[in-house]
Order: C-alpha cells, then structure tokens, then sequence
C-alpha cells in the first residue's frame, strides 16, 4: 500500500539594522523585519524599530529632540496597537501632547502618529505620519475665535503616495438673557489632499454657520447652512464643484420637524470623455466626406 506524503511549505525572512530614508529629510531605523509563513501555521509578522525609531536629518536636524516624545517601542510588538489581517499587517502609535497655553491663545487636543503597514498582496510598504487626525483634530482658541486641523504624510519605500492635511477656522458666541437664549457660530475652512498615483489635486474651501435659539424652553429652531466649493485636477479630469445645503429644524414640545434642501453644481470643467480627434482617424474621416463628394 502506498502511503501519501502530504507537502508542506515553510518561509522565515528577516532583515536586520537598516534605515528607510524619506525625501532627504527623515530617516526611519528598523531594528528587524521578520516574517514567518508556511502551510503549518499562521503568517507571523514582526517589526522592531530601532532607537531612535525616528530621526530628521539634512536641513531638518535642529529638531531632533522631538525624539524625547516618541516612544522607540512605537513599532514593536509590545507598541500601542497591532493590526494584523489577511491582507497585512498594520503597527504604529499615537500620542498625546500637552496642551499649550499663551496669554489668550490655547493649542490643545494635540497628538501625534505614525503607522507602518506591510502588505501580503505585493503592494509596497508604507509609512505614515500624521499630526492629529481628520475625527480628532488640534484645536486653537483665542477669546470667542477657534480653528482645528490636522496633517497625514503618506510615503512607500519609492515615493510619496499622498498629502493630505485640513484647517478650519471662525468664530463662536453665546446668549443668555432668561427668557430666550442662543448661540451662533460660523467656520470657514479649506481642504486638500494630493495622491501621486492618479495625479489627482483636491482643494475644498467651505464655510459652515450654525445658529440655535430657545425661547422658555418651549420653541427651540435651529438652522445649518454649508457652502463649499471643490476644485479637482487630475490627468483626465479638471473641474469646479459648488454645494450648498440648508437645514432648519423647529420643536415645539414633543412635536419637532426638520427641513433641509441641497443643490450640487458644476461650475466649470471638462469630464474625461474622448474627443472627436481622438475617435474618428484621419482616413475614416477622409472616406466619410468622399461618401457625400458629387462625382
């Protein structure tokens, strides 16, 4: 009787002490990179960074002692978080930075991030590097005035695969008088973000107001109008996006009605459709008008 030997497959990689440089300007160290798969187990991926993890370098060194609030086990496998799915493995932190404070002016939610992720698809590894997050923006306050924003730096091993950063600013006041109160504020802020893939630009400037007013607790309305403007540029497409949107809500007691409308319109452009050069050669075109030459 023949006996069946089933196959199995084992790989282990691991590059030690080497440094990833991005731009010129920062150079990420790596203690090791291991990776383990076979058909016995489980894909096991390990990062370690070296210490210091992250360092600037050329006409960015003078802020090196930023190193003091990064911690150097950001990407091990002891770091804050751990991802790891089919498709990759995803290690990085993020860290809270004390407000700061002068005079009337407060910078506070400040955090800073940075992720690395190593696909299992083929796809090339990227670093990321975030200061604060779109859901969890920096705010600065100065008196009734406030703004927030944050910025993401995305990098492979080759290039830069995008930027991506957003600012908001306005202002912000309350009033109380017994009988009625309420409160208004009004935000204007722009949003960009650039991928190097499909050479694609995205620039978003919008202005936000929100107003409520309260009479006795008994007649609440409140009102939201949103005006933007969007301008995308990319290899094939180029065009300028306006949206406006009103909502209006009124509760009286229990009973409580909103109405919103929104218009979205294209200002100006060109689309990606092929023009009449690039779908008619220059013989068809020749054949098509002797068609209705006179003889």
């Amino acid at each position: 009787m023949m006996q069946l030997f089933r196959p199995t497959l084992t790989g282990d990689a691991k590059f030690s002490n080497f440094q990833i440089e991005l731009l010129g300007k920062l150079a990420v160290k790596f203690g090791y990179v291991q990776f383990k798969t076979g058909t016995s187990g489980k894909t096991d991926v390990k990062v370690d960074m070296g210490s210091p993890p992250i360092e600037f370098i050329g006409e960015l060194a003078f802020v090196n002692n930023l190193q003091s609030i990064i911690p150097s086990t950001g990407f091990s496998e002891d770091g804050p978080y751990v991802d790891v799915s089919t498709s990759g493995v995803t290690a990085g932190f993020n860290i809270s930075v004390p407000n700061v404070t002068v005079g009337v002016c407060t910078l506070s939610n400040i955090s800073l991030g940075a992720a690395i992720n190593l696909p299992f698809t083929g796809k090339p590894l990227t670093i990321s590097f975030n200061f604060c997050t779109r859901q969890n923006p920096f705010l600065l306050t100065v008196m009734i005035y406030g703004g927030g924003g944050y910025f993401l730096l995305k990098t492979s091993l080759k290039e830069l695969v995008s930027v991506e950063a957003a600012f908001e600013f306005g202002a912000a006041a309350a009033l109380d008088i017994g009988v009625a109160s309420g409160s208004v504020s009004i935000m204007g802020g722009f949003y960009f973000k650039y991928e190097v893939s499909t050479k694609t630009v995205t620039l978003t400037g919008y202005i936000r107001i929100n107003g409520r007013l309260s009479i006795l607790g008994i007649i609440t309305v409140s009102l939201e109008f949103y005006l933007a403007l969007t301008y995308v540029k990319g290899p094939k497409v180029s065009k300028l996006e306006g949206e406006a949107t009103l909502k209006v809500k009124i509760e009286i007691f229990c009973f409580s009605k909103t109405v919103s409308c929104s218009v979205r319109r294209t200002l100006a452009g060109a689309d990606s459709d092929p023009t009449f050069a690039q779908m008619m050669e220059l013989d068809d075109w020749q054949q098509y008008c002797l068609a209705f030459a006179e003889n």
